[in-house]
């Protein structure tokens, strides 16, 4: 709950499309910028808690900022998302 508090500390940022899952995986996220671009992408994309922790842990963020290239980034995800929605 602290580091929780420490990473949101503001009532109003906690969003109520996000389970407590998705912020334990959130508040591991270092760079403010990332988790906020990660926070809103599971609210728009809908990812589940499992997707958004896929995403982190293959650097989606990073990848997609230094690839020339995005749309085959994004592109990827989306596959790899779907492939992960379908084997649940």
């Amino acid at each position: 709950m602290r580091s929780f508090y420490s990473v949101f500390p503001i009532q109003g940022a906690v969003r109520p499309e996000l389970s407590w899952t998705h912020y334990r995986s959130l508040i591991r996220i270092d760079k403010p910028e990332a988790r906020q671009w990660y926070q809103q992408e599971s609210i728009t994309q809908n990812w589940s808690a499992r997707t958004l922790d896929r995403q982190i842990s293959v650097l989606y963020y990073e990848r997609l900022l230094s690839s020339q290239d995005k749309a085959a980034v994004m592109q990827e995800a989306q596959d790899n998302n779907a492939a992960l929605a379908n084997s649940s």
